[in-house]
């Protein structure tokens, strides 16, 4: 993966503003969706996995190195982990056969239908769409389209 936009010392002003607000279940909403493990995260940047797990659960934060290592290997923004309001989703993701998906797919579809949702919400609020519009023209067989 590669950073967002912005050079190493964006990186790192943005992640020191987030370190006071870190969120591990942020992290791992955004590890889960990529498809990525802990370890795989903590070998890519050298944070130690125990770190990486302790940040995760809420035991500790990251420091801004670690947070701004973190969020260039996963392709977005320091700010990605601050902690925010999230909405409540009633969206669960439909398997073919549950017994056979393995749980870590379970739970990447899970966060791939929060995100969405979520992004689906943010346009709700933002963007004012057209209303529908209903065309109807009647369409006489005898005559040529």
């Amino acid at each position: 993966m590669t950073a967002p936009p912005g050079d190493m010392g964006d990186q790192m002003e943005a992640a020191r503003r987030v370190s006071p607000v870190f969120s591990g279940s942020r992290l791992i909403a955004i590890r889960e969706l990529l498809g990525q493990t802990q370890a795989e995260v903590a070998e890519a940047t050298g944070i130690s996995t125990s770190a990486l797990s302790q940040a995760e659960r809420g035991d500790t934060t990251l420091s801004a190195a670690s947070i701004a290592l973190a969020a260039s290997h996963l392709g977005v923004s320091p700010e990605a982990f601050a902690l925010r309001p999230e909405p409540r989703v009633a969206l669960q993701p439909q398997f073919r056969h549950l017994r056979r998906t393995p749980r870590r797919e379970q739970r990447r579809a899970e966060r791939l239908a929060h995100a969405t949702s979520q992004v689906a919400q943010v346009l709700r609020e933002a963007v004012r769409f057209p209303e529908t519009f209903d065309f109807r023209c009647p369409i006489s067989p005898a005559r040529p389209i």
